[in-house]
């Protein structure tokens, strides 16, 4: 009876142990190997949670960002995930005015024009109503926790640098959040292209559309939106590689096994040609205009009537 005890425990841990291991993210045959040599004692590694101390700053808003105070440790554990509290509330978190319900997203205050924020605060793990403000202010701290602070900070450099630049070429005059976005944008798609990341220059054009659209500029928007599935109809890929020069690995540009048409970017070409009253024949026409304007420019892998097909098939389907 004690040898097929001995004999049961010891299957048991062969098989649920590296399972038990696969469930929490660590490698199953690491942990097969570690049962056959230590049998059941094996599992104490996978009860042992991985601790990370990530020192945070939170800014004082009545200082600049270089003035940080407040040190903050934030240690975590992989499997210590906690579902935030909702401490919204339905006031103006700028002026105090009470408000007709509590906003879930970015929305502006009917008093003050303001606009709200709701963000979850790393510091207390619940979500909150915020000004533009302190919402800068948690998205910095989550890039400190996340690791990313590092390319946060250079895109806020850079995003400083390019509304002076604006500023300068606009003798004085403060440009709006979409002239330096947009000009933002028009620097990451030279970017992208100078080194064939065909991919990130197809989601910045993406981005391009979402910002017209939002100004309601319906008709600009669909030329992106249609040049988006242009290039994903080709099957765009990162290759990071400087045109002109060779590629050492070989891979291409473009390659149809990864041409994919997003659902998303289809339904928005519909909204707008609606809001501009434009039949399907109208968008073919609107494509092959903008196909001729990037004529050399993208090195495209079909002709845009062929891209034209895929599209309007999928178009037809929602």
């Amino acid at each position: 009876m004690t040898e097929f005890l001995i004999g049961f425990i010891g299957i048991l841990s062969l098989l649920g142990i590296p399972y038990l291991a696969k469930k929490r993210g660590r490698n199953p045959f690491l942990f097969f190997f570690l049962t056959l040599f230590i049998g059941p004692l094996a599992v104490i590694f996978l009860l042992k949670r991985k601790e990370i101390a990530i020192k945070t700053k939170t800014v004082d808003p009545a200082h600049p960002a270089d003035n940080l105070k407040i040190d903050v440790v934030t240690t975590f554990g992989v499997d210590d995930y906690v579902e935030p509290t909702d401490e919204r509330t339905a006031f103006c978190p700028s002026c105090g005015f009470g408000l007709n319900k509590v906003p879930g997203a970015k929305t502006k205050c009917p008093h003050c024009a303001a606009y709200m924020y709701v963000r979850t605060d790393p510091t207390t793990n619940s979500r909150v109503v915020v000004t533009a403000e302190r919402a800068e202010e948690i998205e910095d701290e989550w890039a400190k926790i996340n690791g990313t602070w590092e390319f946060r900070e250079a895109e806020k450099r850079r995003y400083e640098e390019t509304k002076a630049q604006l500023t300068k070429n606009f003798n004085g005059a403060t440009p709006s959040e979409n002239d330096i976005r947009w000009s933002l944008l028009n620097e990451d798609s030279i970017k992208h292209s100078s080194i064939q990341d065909w991919g990130l220059y197809r989601n910045t054009i993406f981005e391009m559309g979402e910002l017209l659209r939002k100004e309601e500029k319906h008709a600009m928007a669909l030329e992106k939106y249609l040049l988006v599935c242009y290039i994903d109809t080709c099957g765009p890929n990162n290759i990071s590689t400087p045109l002109g020069q060779k590629n050492e690995f070989g891979q291409k540009a473009f390659s149809k096994d990864d041409a994919f048409l997003a659902p998303g970017v289809l339904e928005r070409i519909l909204k707008s040609a609606k809001k501009l009253d434009k039949d399907l024949d109208s968008l073919k026409e609107i494509l092959l205009n903008v196909a001729g304007q990037y004529k050399g420019a993208i090195p495209f892998t079909m002709s845009p009537d062929e891209s034209w097909e895929e599209i309007i098939n999928e178009l037809k389907r929602i």
